[in-house]
């Protein structure tokens, strides 16, 4: 069976490696802006994102029996073309539900840092679908005042649109529709906003439902990453608003692994494929989708985002992959840096934790074409009077001393904190490292993300099945004992340096260290990066 692909959800195809029944499955990859019907037209399954429009042009005399749309807007899909030609579809509603909470909230503490947003204001959130209800249940639990207006949902604790106009701050998030009962298309309007009290109106949904006229001119804090006719803008709307982003507050790590996973899962469902053969895949699938969204795994991008991580337009490459990079100014040299730590290694075996952050550090400085130059170091440990406390503390600084010494990758500085405990508990053994390296020509860095379909996919260094202290162990199979994997200092210095030599002549176009998620993991955040 023919699968065409968005590039954007490129290497499917090696999930569909790990799941069974998909041995005669072939997948083809096009950019989004090639997905023409001359391209599509023999294939039978179509993977799309919303960039993509899904009408009778696209699929006239194709052979596409099912598409996915790793996308939960809809607005993108003549649905009513499709149920006339027995197409079936799906979106992926709800998968980047959070991502967009996080946009709101980030939203919200700007108001509140700008003295605009006031404890005793009211949020209005517009709509009570998958995210709206998360929205709620998020604000209701950091107190914050909100109601809720959705004419479509039968549900009498909501709020009327009367309501809604006394609100301070409307938050938006419905679909963008036309001929519907209650349509959104400029919903909000200028005979709205006369009528209501909001000081400022945050829109995340589409550029359409909001009526941008009415907003400019306006004594109105408008903040929005959805615009009406992107990829072009309106200059006067963007100037005028309190905060303008591009389409992020949805495209996010979390929602891209969602979209993906619930494709696979629908895909399934549609093939038909018997029940045991779905309940494997199925617990294959949840096992990683649980891994890729435990918080030392999943994006911080709605925390960075929030910050000035371009510093006069010298940063090369942002957070979010192995190491940041920064361009040393009017040279073609760079600075790659990354922190990192590991306090579940160090408390199951502090010695060997201790090398395991200084080797972490160095993978991932090594990762994006970085030669590691030093570390300084943040030691966090509980009370030193406690003796094993004591006795973490002395075997992780000897763990990090040898590390460090035999990769020439030495501490020129650092600080220690103890007595981080609560009553006479102490925390876990916490060393934070963190590392420098020196690229000698930032044209040859390199990031995490897969570049073309059917390049090599190496492991390099010696994989032995060791599972203690992973994700999968402790978040799981609920496994917290065993030792930390053994590092082989000889072993990791080899590889780190072949590597680099490789990155240097060329012949690497992407890399990823490999850590507490395992294999799986660092594949899939290639994958979706």
């Amino acid at each position: 069976m023919k699968i065409i692909a968005d590039i954007s959800l490129r290497d499917i195809d090696k999930l569909f490696s790990v799941l069974d029944g998909f041995d005669d499955f072939s997948v083809k990859y096009l950019e989004t802006n090639n997905i023409k019907h001359e391209f599509i037209y023999d294939a039978d399954i179509l993977l799309v994102r919303s960039q993509t429009l899904i009408n009778e042009k696209l699929l006239s005399s194709s052979n596409i029996k099912w598409i996915g749309s790793a996308t939960a807007g809809v607005d993108h899909i003549d649905t009513k073309f499709l149920r006339s030609k027995n197409i079936n579809w799906f979106n992926a509603q709800g998968c980047n539900a959070y991502s967009v909470c996080n946009y709101v909230l980030s939203s919200l503490y700007e108001l509140k840092k700008d003295k605009i947003y006031k404890n005793t204001d009211m949020l209005g959130i517009v709509g009570y679908g998958n995210i709206g209800k998360r929205l709620k249940s998020i604000l209701d639990n950091l107190n914050i005042k909100n109601i809720v207006y959705d004419p479509f949902v039968n549900n009498k604790s909501l709020s009327t649109i009367d309501e809604l106009l006394k609100a301070e701050i409307i938050s938006i998030h419905v679909p963008l529709t036309f001929d519907t009962k209650y349509p959104t298309h400029t919903m909000i309007n200028e005979s709205f906003l006369n009528k209501s009290k909001c000081h400022s109106v945050i829109n995340t949904s589409r550029g359409g439902i909001v009526s941008e006229s009415s907003v400019i001119g306006r004594k109105l804090n408008y903040i929005a990453d959805v615009w009406e006719g992107e990829p072009s803008l309106n200059i006067n709307l963007v100037n005028h608003c309190h905060i303008a982003t591009p389409h992020i507050a949805g495209h996010s790590f979390e929602g891209k692994v969602n979209g993906t996973i619930d494709i696979l899962i629908a895909l399934m469902r549609y093939l038909n494929f018997d029940e045991s053969t779905v309940n494997k895949n199925l617990k294959i699938i949840d096992i990683l989708k649980k891994v890729l969204s435990h918080p030392n795994v999943c994006s911080k991008e709605w925390i960075w985002h929030q910050y000035d991580h371009t510093v006069m337009g010298d940063t090369i490459q942002k957070p979010g992959g192995d190491s940041g990079v920064v361009r040393v100014h009017g040279t073609d040299k760079a600075v790659a840096a990354s922190v990192d730590s590991s306090a579940v290694y160090c408390w199951a075996h502090p010695l060997t934790g201790g090398k395991q952050v200084v080797c972490e550090s160095f993978r991932n400085l090594i990762s994006v074409g970085a030669k590691p130059v030093a570390i300084t170091n943040c030691l966090n440990f509980g009370s030193p009077e406690n003796e094993e406390n004591m006795g973490e503390f002395v075997e992780c600084v000897q763990g990090i001393g040898e590390a460090a010494g035999y990769l020439k990758f030495p501490v020129v500085s650092g600080n220690v904190s103890f007595y981080n405990q609560t009553k006479d508990e102490g925390i876990k053994p916490t060393p934070s490292i963190g590392g420098v390296g020196l690229i000698k020509d930032y044209k040859k860095m390199i990031t995490m993300d897969f570049k073309q379909v059917d390049n090599m996919v190496l492991v390099i260094g010696k994989t032995e099945g060791h599972i203690d202290q992973s994700l999968l162990a402790r978040n799981i199979l609920n496994e917290k004992n065993g030792p930390p994997p053994e590092i082989n200092l000889f072993n990791e210095k080899n590889n780190g340096e072949t590597l680099l030599k490789l990155i240097d002549a060329g012949h690497i176009k992407s890399a990823h260290d490999v850590s507490i998620g395992g294999i799986i993991t660092a594949v899939s955040k290639m994958c979706i990066k």
